[in-house]
């Protein structure tokens, strides 16, 4: 019997290795699995975050190590977004978008749109002089300092600006005739609709439904979680709204670039910005209020204006060649909205206000012609060959053999097989097969692959251009179909098989001429009696007839005796795999969506390496590390990570602050002037100690931090002690005469007197959601912050150290709740406020129920231990404790990051990086000192979506 399955799995020995080829991990190499196939959804919760779906295969934005991005202007937990949008006294929402903000009251630089979107310019197409003529305004007349790096003089200009957009929020479907345009998410969860419908964009002036330009007939949905990024083609029709299921801000970037000046000058903020459109405000938070239709009851003065404003749009917008649908569903041919449907999509929007409210399902309603098949990163199959050409066919065979080996180790790969054509022995034929093209991508750039390049090249072999195919990603569309057998046969064989198999051929290309697009057969060069079938079929219905055929049944009652074992029945010696796929075409839009989002991040990457204010560099000299960038100007923020470089006996804190001038001033004092110890440690930021844990985890002692260009920063060094204590022993970069600092690329290493010191590395312009968690580790508190995240729950992975104890102490170790930076506590029993201070500070930390406690005593000493994952409640802070026992397990002493609450008043928790603490549990009388008897690291993002970046 013959078995066939569609994207399948068989294992066939060849070439003296094993193809595994399953849905299981092989943990015995780094091959991935194949994703289990995709089903359109009916659109539920696991369907909206299924990892296989290809709506969810959005690229993640690679950020440029040395790239800064502008620092925005009042951009806080505070001030972002409140709910219901536009009520001052709203409840806050969740924040954590990992950018820098400046406060700047009545600078007025957030613009209002018309669905309730709030943005500020960060940079612009057009000149200085141009935005200033603009001379954009409040709702109430107050002017606007819209200040923002223009890109008037690069050879493409571009216009960026950060969005915030209330949820179930966002612009109706238009169209960019002139300007490709760029999301890269920060925050929140963004249903979005990228264009590939269409063969060809719209042409200026042309609009669906419109003098003979047919509607769209299908739209293709995406769903973009933070740190992806989507690219939208000029030409080609899109909206996006705001899902975030917490229904927090949806926050992100948003980059116009016109694609020729000549033809098109100018940029998109000419529009935004001019008098009767633009309205300004100082926060988001009012502007968003002010384009909202969620805070206006209908019929009022408010709402009516709103009303206007969306008119305004659509008959001001194609003036500076941008096209508005008058409704959500105007430009299909099918109607309906842009995006699956969400709860509050079959409910009265809201109540209250407005009153009345809009009736369901306004404003969004489910179309019918929606897509979710977009092949973002699909699966492709490469198929090339290579002939030996002027080369050694041993050379040649050993050469592709190694490479097959290889491959099959790289992330990402499927399978990879290479033949020889038995008709044509000096042709070889490589076929691979994997999950991803973006995979396969990461590979062509590897330095193996380019070394198996130079390898052919060397040897004179000759490569015809490579083919790809993309695995279909829609179950409902009857596309091309590949049939892939592998086969292993019985010895003296082969002439037999040779023989079946060209009779086959010669029936299958006279009778399907128009039917089958490829018949092939090749052998194994390395192992005999082993042979590869390659089929290409137009459809499912061809490839089923060809299977039906008289002669293909003859062809497999006759070749099935000649395999080994069972034959075609036995899956150890037959394999038959069947893909549907798309061949990469002009023709088939869908086929060049993964190339052209690719080159479409490309674009805009080199777009902010075009750009001087954004390209940031490292240099130092006298103790001091200057952040510059190419045109001297502050104002763009960066991150800098800081990384130890060799362990100390005793623990040893850094940390930097930023100095005024050459003199090293701090708010006007020099360094040898009374207070300077003083006004330094207000600037301080607390990096890491180092101390002689040689663990495993001992590698993360670094901590990643904000800055701007044109800081100046002078390193600290306090041995056995902090900036934060009465008399630090401090040690000054710039007062060390044998301190020195050596570039290496974007980093920096420096070193002390003493040969201590450690890295320092441009990072990018966004934090991580580790790093927003540990900010306040960098001012002395070893706390963890949640504060800014509302109504979320959070996931802890928690990895401990334990060293060798010969005192023979065991530990408990924990988080616990506390109200304030200083560490306070309420008592859970009289709901008395209890300090640090407090003698019975210890019983009520150690009576709260809701704490995180870990044993430690099963351990392993010196290994890194993972102690699972605990979740935390948002909206808090948590401090570290540790309780000791001695040998009789009883309690001996609880020690927490308050030295204050501490009996001996003395510190037993350092911070040894970001969420790294190092613990002591030798009191003070006794003390070691080297604070490595615990170490715990801590990771974290959501517990359930949208997740952080």
């Amino acid at each position: 019997m013959l078995e066939i399955e569609q994207d399948d799995t068989r294992k066939a020995s060849h070439a003296g290795h094993d193809h595994t080829e399953d849905n299981t991990q092989n943990t015995s190499t780094t091959t991935d699995k194949l994703p289990p196939g995709f089903s359109w959804p009916s659109f539920s919760k696991e369907d909206r975050y299924n990892p296989n779906a290809p709506y969810n295969q959005a690229p993640q934005f690679q950020w440029p190590k040395n790239i800064g991005l502008p620092i925005p202007k009042n951009f806080s937990a505070t001030n972002v977004l409140t709910e219901p949008s536009g009520d001052p006294n709203g409840a806050k929402l969740s924040f954590y978008t990992g950018l820098q903000q400046e406060t700047s009251p009545g600078s007025n630089q957030w613009d209002s749109f018309p669905a309730g979107e709030a943005q500020q310019f960060l940079t612009t197409s057009i000149s200085n002089a141009a935005v200033q003529a603009l001379n954009p305004e409040t709702k109430q007349g107050l002017p606007v300092d819209l200040t923002a790096i223009s890109t008037s003089t690069q050879a493409r200009p571009y216009t960026m600006g950060l969005t915030v957009t209330p949820y179930n929020a966002g612009p109706i479907p238009h169209t960019h005739w002139a300007e490709e345009e760029w999301f890269i998410l920060l925050q929140g969860e963004m249903d979005a609709w990228l264009p590939v419908a269409n063969k060809t964009p719209y042409k200026i002036g042309e609009i669906p439904g419109q003098n003979g330009i047919p509607k769209i007939e299908d739209y293709y949905y995406v769903h973009l979680t933070p740190g992806q990024i989507g690219f939208l083609p000029a030409g080609y029709t899109h909206n996006y709204r705001n899902a975030s299921p917490t229904k927090e801000p949806l926050t992100f970037l948003t980059i116009w670039s016109r694609t020729d000046q000549n033809a098109t000058p100018g940029g998109i903020e000419e529009f935004f910005a001019k008098e009767g459109i633009g309205v300004f405000a100082d926060t988001a938070n009012q502007a968003a209020a002010i384009g909202s239709l969620y805070n206006k009851n209908p019929g009022t003065p408010e709402f009516i204006e709103s009303q206007q404003r969306f008119t305004d749009y659509f008959n001001q917008f194609p003036d500076y060649h941008v096209s508005l649908s008058q409704n959500f569903g105007s430009y299909l041919a099918n109607g309906g909205n842009w995006n699956p449907a969400i709860p509050e999509d079959t409910q009265p929007i809201p109540s209250p206000p407005p009153s009345p409210p809009f009736n369901p399902p306004a404003p969004n309603a489910p179309s019918k012609s929606v897509k979710f098949n977009i092949p973002l990163d699909p699966a492709p199959i490469k198929r090339w060959s290579i002939n030996t050409g002027a080369a050694n066919s041993q050379q040649l065979l050993s050469l592709v053999s190694n490479y097959d080996k290889n491959t099959e180790q790289q992330q990402g790969n499927y399978s990879t097989d290479f033949y020889r054509d038995p008709n044509n022995p000096q042709n070889l034929l490589l076929i691979e097969k994997w999950n991803k093209y973006s995979d396969l991508d990461q590979y062509q750039k590897s330095d193996s692959y380019k070394q198996f390049e130079e390898g052919l090249k060397s040897i004179g072999a000759e490569v015809n251009t490579p083919t790809i195919d993309i695995v279909e990603t829609d179950s409902q569309i009857n596309s091309e179909k590949i049939l892939i057998g592998k086969f292993k046969a019985k010895a003296g064989t082969r002439d037999q098989i040779i023989s079946l198999v060209d009779d086959l051929t010669k029936q299958t290309k006279q009778a399907e001429t128009s039917n089958n697009l490829a018949f092939e057969i090749y052998e194994d060069p390395l192992q005999p009696n082993q042979y590869f079938f390659y089929e290409k079929y137009v459809d499912g219905k061809a490839l089923t007839e060809h299977l039906e055929a008289q002669y293909t049944k003859d062809f497999f009652a006759k070749f099935s005796p000649l395999l080994e074992g069972n034959g075609l029945s036995d899956k150890t010696v037959s394999e038959i795999r069947i893909d549907s796929v798309r061949t990469s075409s002009a023709s088939d839009p869908l086929t060049g969506v993964y190339q052209g989002q690719k080159k479409g991040v490309d674009t805009l990457t080199g777009l902010f390496k075009d750009t001087p204010e954004l390209s940031v560099s490292l240099n130092a000299s006298n103790g001091i590390v200057a952040v510059n960038n190419q045109s001297n100007t502050p104002g763009v923020g960066i991150n800098l990570l800081f990384a130890a470089g060799q362990p100390s006996n005793q623990p040893v804190e850094y940390g930097v602050f930023a100095v005024d001038d050459g003199n090293n001033r701090v708010n006007g004092l020099l360094p040898t002037d009374s207070g300077y110890l003083e006004a330094v440690r207000k600037r301080a930021i607390v990096l890491f100690n180092t101390t002689a844990n040689n663990s495993p985890s001992a590698a993360n002692t670094s901590r990643n931090i904000p800055v701007e260009t044109t800081d100046k920063l002078a390193i600290y060094q306090i041995g056995g002690g902090s900036i934060f204590d009465a008399n630090p022993a401090i040690k000054f970069s710039f007062q060390d005469p044998q301190f020195s600092a050596q570039p290496t690329g974007d980093a920096l290493s420096f070193q002390f007197s003493d040969g201590s010191g450690g890295t320092i590395a441009l990072n990018g312009p966004v934090e991580s959601f580790d790093d927003i968690i540990g900010h306040r580790q960098t001012k002395g508190r070893n706390v963890l912050d949640t504060s800014t995240i509302v109504d979320r729950k959070i996931k802890a992975d928690i990895d401990i150290t334990k060293n060798p104890q010969p005192n023979g102490l065991t530990h408990r170790i924990g988080l616990y709740e506390v109200l304030n930076k200083k560490g306070d506590v309420k008592d859970p029993l009289t709901g008395e406020i209890v300090t640090a201070e407090n003698p019975n500070y210890a019983n009520v930390v150690l009576s709260k129920s809701k704490k995180i406690e870990l044993e430690t005593s099963a351990l392993n000493q010196g290994q890194l231990s993972n102690s699972g994952t605990y979740l935390l409640d948002s909206g808090k802070l948590y401090a570290p404790y540790m309780t000791t026992f001695d040998s009789q397990q009883q309690s001996s002493a609880t020690y927490f990051a308050y030295k204050e609450a501490n009996l001996d008043r003395s510190s037993h928790i350092i911070s040894l990086g970001t969420n790294r603490f190092g613990l002591e549990d030798s009191p003070s009388g006794v003390v070691k000192g080297d604070f490595k008897d615990i170490t715990i690291s801590m990771k974290f993002n959501f517990a359930d979506p949208p997740f952080a970046v």
